[in-house]
């Protein structure tokens, strides 16, 4: 009961505190009759929660070492476990990685996070982390060279699916003046027929 209570809170330290406790006190009092067969049970319940604490934590470590691309992979793979355990069940809050992004205001890990995106052969994604670096008030002589990469990539791609030109650029439309430049990178790299 008390495991619940202490998940309810998000409180993983205490939880993972109490397991250890109650293993110790089962191995210093044999006496006690508690069931170390059901404290095993207990423990295997709440090891995905445990170990997604503890990846959870991992990410707070590289951020604050400002280890930001190690820090979205984290994200990413903390996402999936997340999942994968179906640890929605326990009612634990965890929030996407773009709202992550958003939360932490940092422009170097959006910066960083709209590279990895482009790294990772994802160059929508990696426009909606430019853009968001910009409402973040990011610097655009920063993000011009990975901008200019992004236009010529979605260019490209649009092109091999056949894409309106104009209804392309209407998806990636945003009203700041660094789309001017993305619109020439992206039109120059457009084969048109």
């Amino acid at each position: 009961k008390k495991a619940e209570i202490l998940i309810g809170r998000e409180q993983f330290d205490e939880l993972n505190t109490a397991l250890e406790q109650a293993k110790m006190y089962v191995s210093t009092y044999p006496e006690c009759n508690i069931d170390n067969s059901e404290l095993k049970k207990l423990e295997l319940k709440y090891q995905s929660i445990l170990q997604f604490y503890s990846m959870y934590n991992l990410i707070g470590e590289k951020l604050y070492e400002k280890g930001y691309k190690e820090a979205i992979k984290l994200y990413i793979e903390l996402m999936n476990y997340y999942t994968s355990k179906d640890l929605v069940q326990y009612n634990i809050t965890f929030i996407s990685l773009e709202n992550f992004i958003l939360k932490q205001k940092l422009q170097d890990l959006t910066f960083e996070t709209a590279t990895y995106y482009l790294e990772g052969v994802n160059p929508e994604l990696s426009l909606l982390y430019l853009k968001i670096f910009d409402d973040q008030g990011g610097d655009p002589k920063k993000s011009k060279k990975l901008l200019l990469i992004v236009a010529k990539k979605l260019a490209k791609k649009d092109d091999a699916i056949g894409i309106p030109i104009n209804e392309a650029l209407g998806k990636y439309e945003y009203n700041n003046s660094w789309f001017g430049t993305f619109r020439v990178a992206y039109l120059k790299n457009r084969v048109i027929k």
